[in-house]
């Protein structure tokens, strides 16, 4: 990615050295890879705000930064959120239900194929592999 690639096929779906695969695999892995979609796709955020020098001058040396001012005026953007996984704590995922990710993933897959229209338009069928659609 950092080289410009826009498709790695390879990132995502495979188990068990290619022998199996799954959906429920598939949507974990997307899932993850929405952080480097975040990170690389607008780039790598590097002036003073972004290093935290105000923080670093705040806090000083064995301090921590979570209540830092820094710190409150970036976190929630500052990180990817995946949908998948929960960041609760235990308690509080237990009495949601103590839905695993796996559970999860087999809920999104299952929406995302209810939801799926087929491309009709700038398409070109060939052979077994079915259709090859380019957005236009």
């Amino acid at each position: 990615m950092l080289a410009g690639a826009k498709v790695d096929p390879h990132s995502a779906e495979w188990l068990e050295g290619v022998l199996c695969t799954g959906f429920e695999k598939l949507v974990m892995d997307a899932d993850r890879l929405g952080s480097n979609q975040k990170i690389l796709g607008q780039g790598l955020d590097v002036p003073d705000k972004a290093l935290a020098r105000d923080a670093l001058d705040e806090v000083g040396p064995g301090g921590h930064f979570l209540g830092s001012g820094h710190t409150m005026r970036n976190y929630q953007n500052a990180f990817y959120e995946p949908k998948l996984s929960n960041s609760e704590n235990v308690e509080s995922w237990e009495e949601a239900g103590a839905e695993d990710m796996r559970l999860s993933a087999f809920k999104r897959w299952r929406v995302l194929l209810e939801q799926y229209e087929a491309a009709t338009t700038g398409c070109r069928c060939k052979g077994s592999f079915g259709c090859i659609c380019y957005a236009k």
